[in-house]
């Protein structure tokens, strides 16, 4: 049985080190609340000739410790609509406590859409369906939005995404009409209440993949460069005598995040281009680092 923020240690042998494999479902009991949920919603986009949605939904976890996620996904039911594929991204907290700045994000990906097993009362089948992502995030509050990519001609339809009647953590599902396929917010993100009138609507989202490292110990370094190239000004950062295959969550001026893996001697490259003309940071998250560039 799957339960929310559900984290397993598996002994992976005496030759590596030990895993911890990471589990979130944003289901309060589970399959139990999936297959009495009454309340299904449209969470999705579609660029149709006749008909255009760029519907979104967002929920927000926490993450204990350093991790890497490799999968996510959502819970849905039967969908009036050809699945051509998913969107998924992940933004931080806005000082609204609305989903804020884009982290990370993918779209028109492969959409595994599969028979769950479970049976909801109201509305059949439940579907599980899932993206392969690789993304790295420190400790910290998130959000999470995902949709389907569907074909819907004269807007057909109803159905989608499940959600479920509970309250976790510090706010309700959200909605935005309004997210484009590159992640960019066009609309304000409101709260499921708003529409639906159900004060404690919770989406029924999935993350899954393992805690790792940090790529620092105190031994290793950070240099930065800019050199004119092709594409414009082209920012390097190179770490190096970091702790080898770890992540490195690489940053450009505090944004603009770059995850890289050490190879066996620690080192991982990120680079930037184009990057505009001045002084730039780079910086590896988990890590007492920065280096600057300049740039003409």
């Amino acid at each position: 049985m799957f339960k929310r923020g559900l984290v397993v240690l598996v002994l992976l042998g005496a030759a590596t080190v030990r895993a911890d494999e990471f589990t979130w479902v944003n289901v309060n009991v589970f399959p139990d609340d999936l297959e009495t949920s009454e309340d299904a919603w449209t969470a999705a986009r579609a660029e149709d000739d006749d008909f255009i949605s760029y519907r979104c939904a967002a929920e927000d976890f926490v993450l204990t410790s350093r991790t890497r996620i490799t999968q996510i996904g959502f819970y849905s039911v039967d969908f009036e609509a050809e699945i051509l594929g998913g969107d998924w991204y992940i933004y931080e907290v806005g000082g609204d406590g609305a989903p804020g700045a884009l982290i990370a994000g993918g779209h028109t990906l492969p959409l595994a859409h599969e028979d769950s097993g479970i049976v909801n009362s109201n509305f059949g089948v439940v579907y599980r369906n899932t993206m392969d992502i690789d993304v790295t995030l420190e400790p910290g509050r998130y959000f999470a939005a995902l949709r389907s990519l569907i074909t819907l001609s004269n807007g057909g339809g109803k159905h989608s995404l499940l959600t479920t009647r509970w309250a976790n953590h510090e706010s309700r599902a959200y909605w935005n009409f309004d997210v484009f396929r590159d992640g960019t917010v066009g609309g304000e993100w409101v709260t499921m209440d708003v529409f639906n009138l159900q004060p404690d609507n919770e989406w029924a989202f999935y993350l899954s993949g393992e805690t790792v490292e940090a790529p620092c110990d105190g031994g290793e370094k950070l240099k930065a460069r800019c050199r004119e190239r092709a594409c414009g000004n082209y920012v390097k950062g190179i770490l190096k005598n970091a702790i080898p295959n770890t992540n490195a969550i690489f940053r450009l001026d505090g944004g603009d995040v770059q995850t890289r893996t050490t190879n066996a001697n620690g080192k991982a490259v990120a680079k930037w281009c184009p990057a505009g003309s001045g002084s730039h940071e780079v910086t590896v998250d988990g890590c007492d680092l920065s280096a600057g560039a300049s740039c003409p």
